[in-house]
């Protein structure tokens, strides 16, 4: 999975991850938005819904695959 000496991941699993990422965060976006819907078609409520704390997690846990996508490395951080 590893690339032999540099430590990054081989670009066929990053290409995966990228995909994986992307398509995630169009699914949450989409659920999103399902959700504005279904409140102003049945509840006539025209606000738009609040973000819950497992939707935060979601979208932040699809920043850090897209950052492994980028980058290569599961960590960002060195150890001394």
């Amino acid at each position: 999975m590893r690339a032999k000496q540099t430590g990054k991941l081989r670009p066929l699993w990053r290409c995966l991850i990228g995909v994986v990422a992307i398509f995630l965060l169009y699914a949450s976006i989409e659920a999103y938005q399902m959700n504005r819907a279904i409140r102003v078609h049945y509840f006539n409520d025209f606000s738009w819904p609040h973000l819950s704390i497992l939707d935060i997690v979601g979208i932040g846990f699809c920043i850090y695959l897209v950052f492994v996508a980028l980058f290569g490395r599961w960590k960002f951080w060195k150890h001394s």
